[in-house]
């Protein structure tokens, strides 16, 4: 059988911005078609109040994007409502549609989640970000989830920046990259504080915007106890930006507000950098405690603080967790290991005759 003709559907950014079940990494639609020779498709943006509302209104663009999906051999929806425009497609005679579903850190309410679970089952296959999405995914869907990393494409590609990772200095002063925007939890908010507070030779740089109520609340407890001066606000980093701050830390921390809990691991695993994130099961499918990185309680300040202090206070530690996080993501999540789940997926589903339905 000759390769399938994918087309890699994704919603427009700007829903990404207002509603979770639409956000995807701007940079994985681009790797996945660059890798695959798919072509990529935008729905267009959806005003909606609700999540349920969001996948009624890109269920509504089917009928527009039938005509461009019977081109192609299957449809990769990217995100949740890409999977409901392809399913609508579906029904009026598009290809099979492998969905893309990544739940875990998620909140859906009751009617949002029947709405998400109807999807799955009515996808011809299940794409899942991690193990832990696939047991998620489980009890929603009539088939089981293929698990595909697909945002280690994008890892890969910033590892081999500038001639690949930069080592750590075991000997450095200790500086802590807060990756993914600022901190939403009190619990990982007060550690931070702490952290700062009990090591004065501690820097930290913040990522995401500077102005949002999070970091508005980091930046008045700094004031208030006195450690402003180390406290740096990076703002939206991408592309070289996003490299220099990785390189310039000696850790990097998760601040467990991605519901996907895996781009913030693999970009500081692409670098060669230590991972503190929060013990929840999505994270632990990428970042192994004590190899990779080390997981902190969610519910206590001062286990952040603990875990942060004592990770960066061992230089060699956090050199030792960079060099096997960069080891990991080249052999477990491997580029051609994700890419061949995902094209052995779509030429499986390639010229299937029957219809689910949603």
């Amino acid at each position: 059988m000759s390769a399938p003709r994918p087309l890699v559907l994704h919603s427009d950014p700007a829903d990404g911005a207002r509603h979770a079940l639409a956000a995807l990494p701007g940079d994985l639609a681009p790797a996945l078609a660059a890798a695959t020779g798919a072509t990529v498709s935008v729905l267009p943006p959806v005003q909606a109040a609700s999540p349920d509302d969001l996948l009624r209104g890109a269920a509504g663009h089917g009928s527009d994007l039938v005509e461009l999906a019977r081109e192609h051999d299957v449809v990769q929806a990217l995100d949740v409502p890409a999977a409901a425009a392809a399913l609508a497609a579906r029904r009026l005679g598009g290809p099979p549609v492998l969905a893309r579903v990544a739940l875990a850190g998620l909140p859906l309410d009751g009617s949002t989640h029947r709405s998400v679970a109807a999807l799955a089952r009515g996808a011809d296959a299940v794409l899942a970000p991690s193990a832990a999405h696939a047991d998620l995914l489980r009890p929603l869907t009539g088939v089981p989830a293929v698990e595909a990393l697909l945002e280690a494409l994008s890892a890969h590609e910033l590892a081999a920046q500038d001639g690949g990772a930069h080592p750590v200095d075991p000997s450095g002063a200790p500086r802590l990259l807060v990756l993914g925007g600022a901190p939403w939890s009190r619990t990982v908010l007060g550690g931070l504080l702490r952290s700062v507070v009990e090591d004065r030779d501690l820097r930290v740089s913040v990522t995401g915007s500077p102005d949002d109520a999070p970091a508005r609340a980091l930046r008045a407890g700094a004031d208030r106890l006195g450690v402003a001066d180390r406290v740096e606000w990076a703002g939206e980093v991408e592309g070289s930006a996003l490299r220099e701050q990785l390189d310039a830390a000696t850790a990097v921390l998760d601040p467990g507000n991605s519901t996907d809990a895996t781009r913030v691991p693999l970009a500081a695993m692409a670098r060669g950098r230590a991972v503190l994130a929060p013990a929840r099961q999505a994270a632990a499918d990428v970042v192994v405690p004590g190899v990779t990185g080390a997981l902190f309680g969610t519910g206590d300040e001062r286990s952040v603080a603990r875990t942060t202090l004592a990770t960066l206070h061992d230089g060699f530690r956090c050199s030792a967790y960079g060099v096997a996080g960069a080891d990991r993501l080249r052999s477990r999540f491997a580029a051609d290991r994700v890419l061949r789940a995902v094209q052995e997926c779509s030429a499986a589903l390639a010229g299937t005759p029957d219809s689910r339905t949603a």
